[in-house]
């Protein structure tokens, strides 16, 4: 028997590979499928504070291109599939946990036909961190002000793209932005004002839910560069989220203390 390929690195698997190896396998072990790699490092670092690699299993799903590389993961392909498993293994006894960020939904509420997937409280897994470990409040005194200015720009801009996705044009939006990029950022502060000021006030008042979570770390990354001179707009995604984890598991009201249960309750745990 060949050796199974380790899924510490993994890569996108499609929708009807995920659904082969459930109707075939007889793993009892818990899985948890997300939207993409970045996630699936987050959570399983959520789910290992309390379970062993043994305990838990993690996946996303994706799509082949035609070039043959594999692409994923997405929220549309993680939704098809909860459907898909729904439909077509409703006697699975494996437990499958779906995660997935809210996006535009913060703003106009989930549909009911999504019952069963667990959703971020914010706009995205990042946002929850965020919210739990504060990391904006370590700023220096001299940086306050140039975060308050930078977030001004950000919730202008973000406010646009979230105006012209709410008017029925999602496709349009263009928020997949790494703001330590300076060109990037330049698309940001050079931004229109926001055509409705209601939604721009809405999330300027909230904006650590209602702004992109990698958004916000990424003023983080920019601030903490020009402290140290590092050069930092290809560090790891986690460089603050580790702290924002470990912050995060030491309230049980946090968001990151709710999915851990959710997580931990699915392979038997429960125990503080």
């Amino acid at each position: 028997m060949a050796k199974k390929k380790s899924r510490e690195k993994q890569e996108a698997r499609t929708m009807e590979e995920i659904l082969d190896e459930l109707r075939n396998s007889a793993l009892a072990t818990p899985i948890v499928i997300v939207e993409g790699p970045e996630d699936v490092l987050i959570y399983r670092e959520i789910a290992r504070r309390r379970l062993s690699a043994s305990q838990i299993a993690f996946d996303f799903v994706g799509v082949v291109k035609k070039d043959g590389q594999r692409d994923g993961g997405s929220r549309s392909t993680l939704i098809a599939l909860s459907k898909r498993v729904k439909t077509e293994l409703p006697g699975l006894k494996r437990p499958i946990l779906f995660f997935a960020d809210r996006d535009l939904e913060v703003f106009t509420g989930l549909k009911p036909e999504w019952e069963g997937i667990y959703f971020t409280h914010g706009y995205a897994i990042e946002n929850d961190l965020f919210a739990d470990g504060q990391p904006h409040q370590n700023l220096y005194f001299d940086e306050q002000p140039i975060w308050e200015t930078r977030l001004d720009h950000l919730c202008n801009w973000f406010a646009g793209q979230v105006h012209i996705g709410l008017a029925g044009q999602r496709d349009q939006m263009k928020i997949a932005l790494n703001l330590r990029d300076p060109h990037n950022w330049e698309v940001v502060e050079k931004a229109p004002p926001c055509p409705d000021p209601a939604l721009l006030a809405q999330v300027r008042a909230d904006y650590v839910k209602l702004t992109r979570g990698k958004h916000l770390l990424d003023l983080l990354f920019s601030l903490h560069q020009a402290r140290t001179g590092e050069q930092l707009l290809n560090h790891p995604p986690g460089y603050f989220l580790q702290g924002c984890i470990n912050q995060g598991l030491t309230n049980r009201d946090s968001h990151t203390y709710r999915l851990g249960q959710i997580i931990w309750a699915s392979a038997g745990y429960n125990g503080d």
